[in-house]
């Protein structure tokens, strides 16, 4: 059986092109003209057009995101940066990442298992915050939300400062949360469930509302 990767035209549904692509292929994110993607071999560029590779890097990564004109690949050695257009290394960050990452607003945020870390996008560090067992990171403007197994914690993206907490029934929620319209988003194993946002609203009483 071959593992694949294609790009199918959005308007009629017609594959565009189709290639080998190792499993697992955790991430794929658009840059101009380019689809990068990561497998189990390392990351890759590919022309949105064509599929033909435009670069590729051996770094093999926990986590990637494309923000202006560079990339962010995080695994057990740090942070590693790229130039978009080339692959070509900028930069490392000597960042404990050994679970999701995120950028937002000039911010780099990565968790490790019981520490949320922010830090600028050279690697100074901003703050630390103690979690338990946090899973997945969101950002909506200057707030920072991340799950556990049991709640969804909310924090100030520029100073780490908490600012609120919806416990969650139930144990192990896996996703990141979503957030949209006043509302919390999150995933598990049974489903999507929705929650009144603190951060962002003045919404009571809203019950969960499950979707299965």
């Amino acid at each position: 059986m071959r593992d694949l990767a294609f790009a199918v035209d959005q308007w009629n549904g017609e594959v565009r092109w189709t290639v080998d692509h190792p499993i697992p292929a955790h991430t794929f994110a658009l840059q101009g003209d380019h689809v990068i993607g990561q497998s189990a071999r390392g990351v890759s560029a590919r022309d949105i057009r064509t599929g033909k590779v435009v670069w590729t890097t051996e770094i093999v990564a926990r986590s990637l995101i494309v923000t202006g004109d560079e990339v962010f690949l995080c695994n057990d050695l740090g942070v590693f940066v790229l130039d978009a257009a080339t692959g070509a290394r900028r930069r490392q960050l000597k960042v404990d990442c050994s679970g999701q990452m995120l950028v937002s607003d000039r911010t780099l945020v990565t968790h490790t298992l019981g520490t949320i870390a922010a830090h600028d996008l050279e690697g100074k560090p901003r703050w630390r915050h103690r979690a338990a067992n946090p899973v997945g990171l969101a950002s909506y403007e200057d707030v920072l939300y991340f799950t556990t197994w049991t709640s969804v914690g909310m924090l100030h993206l520029g100073t780490g400062a908490p600012i609120a907490t919806v416990e969650l029934p139930g144990s192990q929620y896996r996703g990141a949360p979503v957030v949209a319209a006043g509302r919390l988003y999150v995933t598990d194993h049974d489903g999507v469930s929705c929650y009144g946002d603190p951060a962002r609203s003045s919404i009571e009483g809203d019950a969960t509302v499950p979707t299965r």
